[in-house]
């Protein structure tokens, strides 16, 4: 699956965080900056990923019931803050 990352975002309890969309879909969702693991977010820069998603069957209450996993850095693209 594809993953463009966008912009850096405080969340809530003061977490840093991105915003990431599914490419070809509208909508962006904010997450934690470790939310996909081996990438380092870098503000200031549109991302395009390919990332493998791994379904976890007894995932913590407390966290997502997916992992998601860098597998390629796709193009990386400087945007005015």
């Amino acid at each position: 699956d594809w993953f463009a990352v966008g912009d850096y975002k405080k969340l809530p309890n003061e977490v840093d965080g991105m915003l990431i969309r599914f490419v070809g879909e509208n909508q962006w969702k904010s997450c934690p900056i470790t939310f996909i693991e081996g990438f380092e977010f870098e503000q200031g820069y549109l991302f395009t990923l390919k990332v493998r998603i791994v379904h976890l069957a007894n995932p913590p209450q407390d966290s997502y019931d997916v992992r998601y996993i860098l597998v390629s850095l796709v193009s990386k693209t400087k945007v005015e803050l």
